[in-house]
């Protein structure tokens, strides 16, 4: 519905005469500390508002953006579903998931099949899979759907 400036009044006078909103800290100390002339945090994720991320193909978009929503995931409770049609099926997804969540490998065979010794132990893998299972829901790469059947997934989730 379109508002005029009139409409808005008495919203903008609430805003001018309050502090500026932010939102949760996205776990990374140089951009959650407080700076600025404000001395609001650098960056913050806002309930409900979109986030865009943007850079060349094959800048780490997607290692930056699974960074930051699992740290939303643990520190402010945050549920997330992901569709990436670049990253591989669900499976491969969460794999990569897991794998930010402990910091180790979840593969437990090198790419010549002889056993890793930097693969994440059992409990580790569990302790990830509570985590991921409980704030993750992924759609798998071969899901043709409407942005109201996604919304009407992610809600029954």
């Amino acid at each position: 519905m379109r508002r005029t400036l009139h409409q808005c009044e008495t919203e903008l006078t609430d805003i001018r005469h309050t502090d500026i909103q932010r939102g949760d800290g996205i776990g990374f100390e140089s951009f959650d500390e407080y700076g600025g002339e404000h001395g609001k945090p650098f960056v913050s994720i806002r309930r409900g508002y979109p986030v865009y991320i943007a850079a060349l193909p094959h800048a780490g978009k997607s290692e930056f953006l699974f960074e930051i929503l699992i740290n939303l995931s643990k520190f402010h409770g945050y549920k997330h579903a992901i569709y990436s049609g670049e990253e591989g099926s669900a499976a491969e997804v969460y794999v990569q998931i897991i794998e930010k969540c402990v910091g180790k490998a979840y593969r437990t065979k090198t790419n010549k099949g002889v056993l890793s010794s930097f693969a994440m132990s059992e409990l580790e893998l569990a302790t990830a899979k509570h985590l991921v299972g409980e704030h993750f829901f992924v759609l798998d790469d071969t899901t043709d759907c409407t942005p109201k059947q996604f919304c009407a997934e992610f809600a029954q989730w």
